[in-house]
């Protein structure tokens, strides 16, 4: 992986915080998609989207602590250590959604199948935040309990599983004094803004064109029924302040639509609900602003 920043007037690479969140999400998107649109004539995209997609898998993505038990994945991020051993940060961002669809992607153009469960994972991951909270929306950054982090010592597989247990949930929020307001299976919203973002859906379509489950259509439909009850104004849709209302409470809106949404987030949504001719993956690849770009042809120059 990337560091999240490099010094590159003196050719140095000190930042020891590694993300696929904010401000290094898209790197790491456009490796296999770089691979796909050359038509795979370059082979150093597909050697480290794999390097760079395997050192994720180990190293931030974890299995949270959730009431149901449900078997999805978050991805945290990393701090480095030299002297001692590195920090994994067991937060969930909503711009990390898209990895879902990145996982995906890649365990068709790399052939690597072991890549699609944990792409299935993630991409369940970001839909059950969405319905954990009342207004069906997910946060924007959260922090979770990291099932790896409950044993003695910890354990060095972080997609381990473990059992609910609301007395640990509850030693751990009562702790930052926010019990009261939490759902369960989230330690803490560091940031509860819901700002119109479009990679849960983006993960979602992407599941639900490589699988054709239909669990990715309802899952869709309720994200966009949610979004529209929460966000919508007499004008258009707004983000809005906290996800956290209580249940039939009004969202505070900020009135602010980032053009994404418009770009990408409906985008999504419509083409989950379209043929799968329209915008075909065999055929296109969607930057990440979503804009199409023509594949080249099998055997073409």
């Amino acid at each position: 992986m990337w560091p999240a920043f490099l010094n590159y007037r003196k050719m140095l690479a000190t930042d020891a915080h590694f993300t696929i969140g904010g401000q290094a999400d898209s790197l790491y998107e456009y490796l296999p998609k770089m691979h796909a649109l050359l038509g795979g004539r370059d082979p150093q995209y597909a050697k480290m989207a794999e390097e760079a997609l395997d050192t994720v898998s180990k190293n931030l993505i974890f299995r949270p602590l959730v009431p149901d038990n449900a078997d999805i994945l978050f991805i945290g991020d990393a701090n480095a250590h030299k002297t001692r051993a590195n920090e994994h940060v067991p937060e969930m961002q909503h711009l990390s959604c898209f990895a879902g669809g990145m996982y995906a992607l890649a365990s068709r153009l790399l052939n690597r199948p072991d890549y699609m469960p944990i792409a299935e994972k993630i991409t369940r991951g970001c839909v059950w935040s969405y319905k954990a909270f009342p207004t069906g929306l997910m946060a924007e950054i959260s922090s979770h309990i990291s099932c790896a982090q409950l044993t003695t010592p910890p354990n060095t597989d972080l997609q381990t599983a473990c059992e609910w247990s609301e007395k640990v949930w509850k030693l751990q929020t009562f702790s930052l004094g926010i019990q009261d307001t939490m759902p369960m299976g989230f330690r803490s919203v560091r940031d509860p803004h819901y700002l119109l973002r479009p990679e849960a859906i983006e993960s979602v379509f992407y599941m639900w064109r490589i699988t054709g489950a239909e669990e990715w259509r309802d899952a869709a439909w309720d994200m966009f029924q949610a979004i529209v009850n929460a966000t919508e104004t007499k004008l258009a849709y707004s983000a809005i302040r906290t996800v956290i209302v209580p249940k039939g409470g009004e969202t505070e809106k900020t009135d602010s639509m980032e053009s994404f949404w418009f770009s990408e987030t409906l985008k999504y949504f419509y083409l989950v609900f379209s043929d799968d001719d329209v915008l075909s993956l065999d055929e296109w690849v969607l930057n990440t602003e979503a804009h199409p770009f023509k594949r080249p042809r099998p055997g073409s120059a």
